[in-house]
Parts: structure tokens; sequence; C-alpha cells
């Protein structure tokens, strides 16, 4: 613990119940500034805290929100005034506390879950799918290939997704040879526009795609909705 990494840790982490709670206007902080007031001292956060979460959210501390990241020190403060206050009081009178979010999802999903698998969940720190993360996409395609409004396009690269906010569509736009095709999805209409003398062909081994598919065509990479 006498790294220069470490500086400032020790004595602020021991001194923390003493500084005074913040007031009762403030409605959010930064990270930052939370470990800095509450540790007295910057070199805690820009040395370990920092380097953590900039790791996991490529984000500074000085922007990101304690109240969102870190909600249980935030409440641990405005509960007893002081993160190590509020921990010893928990673990004095072995307190399970959690949040009120997390305590209705708990209450909403329990009685869905088996007994057995809620015993087993209890012991578990990580959960997965038994055929991996894939599973989610899996089981995404296969619903849509199930419904007859959905069509797959595939090996044809979108060139653009527009979202026109007055008519409240999207189109999709992807390129052919003979021209810029593109489908409303609302509207479920398909058109040709003519290219521009700038743009790009394809090259013998782009795929292409007419608006009628031909043995020499492969399919598009597009979702059409049908009626």
């Amino acid at each position: 613990m006498t790294e220069p990494v470490f500086k400032g840790l020790i004595w602020g982490s021991l001194t923390e119940q003493y500084r005074p709670a913040r007031s009762n206007d403030m409605d959010d902080e930064s990270v930052g500034s939370f470990l800095a007031r509450r540790m007295m001292n910057e070199a805690p956060g820009n040395n370990i805290v920092s380097a953590v979460l900039h790791g996991i959210y490529a984000g500074d501390i000085n922007q990101l929100s304690i109240k969102s990241l870190m909600p249980m020190l935030w409440h641990y403060e405005a509960w007893k005034g002081s993160i190590m206050k509020a921990t010893y009081t928990r673990m004095a009178e072995k307190l399970d506390i959690v949040s009120k979010r997390d305590m209705d999802l708990k209450l909403e999903v329990l009685p869905k879950i088996k007994a057995d698998l809620s015993d087993a969940l209890k012991y578990a720190s990580v959960y997965s799918f038994k055929e991996g993360i894939g599973a989610l996409s899996g089981a995404l395609e296969k619903a849509l290939r199930e419904n007859p409004n959905v069509d797959f396009k595939k090996e044809t690269g979108v060139t653009a997704v527009e979202y026109d906010g007055e008519s409240d569509s999207v189109k999709v736009m992807w390129l052919t040879d003979s021209g810029v095709f593109h489908t409303d999805l609302n509207e479920r209409s398909r058109q040709q526009v003519t290219l521009q003398p700038n743009t790009p062909k394809l090259s013998p081994r782009s795929p292409a795609v007419s608006s009628r598919p031909s043995p020499q065509t492969p399919s598009q990479l597009l979702l059409k909705l049908t009626p």
C-alpha cells in the first residue's frame, strides 16, 4: 500500500466518516467530485477509480454520474451521512439493502422462475446461456423467420438508413449495378433512383441486387415488410 497509486486511499477511507454530508439540494454529481469530496483528496479517484471506469465505460470520472454508476455509494451518504458509517451499520445489523427498482424487478421475475433454478441462482455470480450469448441472436433470427411479414434478404450492402420524422417512416437504401434502390418500411414501397456519375460501380466480387432477383443475383441484405 506504499505504492504511489494508493496515495490518499488509506487516510481518506479512515477519515471519510468525519466529512460533512452533502447538502439536501444536491441532485447528482460526477464520480470524481464525489470521491474527492468524501475523501478530501483527488488522488484515489484519479489513480484507481479513473482507470477502472475508463476501462469499462471509456469515460472521464469528472463527467460520469455517481448516482447512475454507483447508486449504492450515493444513497449510503444520504442514509448515514457517510459511506463508512453506512457500511458499518449494514454489516452490524446484517441488512440486505437493494434499490426499489431492483426489488420491483425481483418481485416481478422470481414468481416466473422455477424453484430449482431459483435456488441455483442464489450461489451464481455470472449468468449465461448453455449455447453461449449467440443464443440471443439465434432466437431473434428464428422468431423473425417464423414471422410471415418478414423477408430476409442477404449479401447486399446497405448504403443508408434514414428516418423521416414528418412521415414517421424508415427508409433503407442499397446499391446495385443498375441503380440505387430504397424501401420505405412503413409504406412497403420500393423505388429505383438513377446512379450519380461519380457513384462507384460494384466490383465483380461484390453482391448485386435488382428489384427482380435472378439466379445470378444474390439475395439482398434487408428485412422487407410485406402486408
